[in-house]
């Protein structure tokens, strides 16, 4: 895998909290709270990135993500 330094987020409120996605990688979590999202979804990458023993955790940009 290359070097990423940065990663979009998509997230969405759920009935229990929130759920999250990576952009473009195959990296899902979820949180009761915004807080609890964001350091579920690092520890996801973290684990993603495991596979390439990479352990650097990119700049994240959080998008809510919106049903039309």
């Amino acid at each position: 895998m290359n070097s990423i330094n940065s990663i979009t987020v998509m997230y969405e409120p759920t009935s229990t909290g929130f759920s999250a996605f990576v952009q473009g990688h195959p990296v899902y979590t979820t949180g009761a709270t915004r807080d609890e999202l964001a350091e579920n979804i690092k520890e996801a990458w973290s684990l993603y990135r495991e596979l390439d023993d990479s352990s650097i955790i990119p700049d994240m940009s959080f998008v809510r993500f919106v049903h039309e």
